[in-house]
C-alpha cells in the first residue's frame, strides 16, 4: 500500500482544494481513498467507507445510477465540487459533478483524454466508434 500512495504524492499534484464526497459502497477503497485525498489537503466527506462485505447501504457498483443516489444527494447537500464512487474493490469509479450530474465512464475518459493531448501533443490515443465521434466534436 505504501508504494501506491507514494506513487500517488509523486505523480499528482493538485492545484487546488477540493471538497470531494467519497462513497465506497463499504468496500475497500473507503480505506485507501479517504485517508489519501485527505492528506493531499482535500476536505472529504466519507460515505459507506467502513468495509462490509455484506453491502448494507447499496451494492459497490458506480456504473448503475441508483447505486449512486446517495453520493449524489450528499454532493448536492454538502455543495460539493465532486462526488467518487467505488465499486467493491476500488478499480472502477463513478463520478458525480457539482451540480449532480454523473460523469459516465466514457465521458470521464474523454475528459482525461483531451487534458492529456495538451500535454503530450501528436499522442496517439484509441477509443471506440461512439467515444471517438464524441470526442471528435469536443475538440
Amino acid at each position: 500500500m505504501e508504494d501506491y500512495y507514494r506513487f500517488l504524492r509523486t505523480n499528482i499534484e493538485l492545484t487546488r482544494d477540493f471538497n470531494v464526497v467519497i462513497d465506497a459502497g463499504n468496500g475497500t477503497a473507503g480505506v485507501i481513498a479517504a485517508p489519501i485525498f485527505k492528506e493531499m489537503g482535500q476536505h472529504v466527506t466519507e460515505l459507506f467507507c467502513e468495509m462490509d462485505g455484506r453491502f448494507p447501504n447499496h451494492h459497490p457498483d458506480p456504473t448503475v445510477e441508483k447505486n449512486l443516489t446517495a453520493l449524489r444527494k450528499t454532493v448536492l447537500e454538502t455543495k460539493a465540487d465532486l462526488g467518487i464512487g467505488y465499486d467493491g474493490d476500488g478499480d472502477r469509479i463513478g463520478v458525480i459533478d457539482n451540480e449532480g450530474n454523473i460523469i459516465w465512464g466514457d465521458y470521464l475518459m474523454i475528459i482525461l483524454a483531451r487534458d492529456m493531448l495538451k500535454e503530450h501533443k501528436g499522442g496517439d490515443l484509441r477509443f471506440r466508434g461512439q467515444m471517438f465521434r464524441q470526442s471528435l466534436q469536443g475538440g
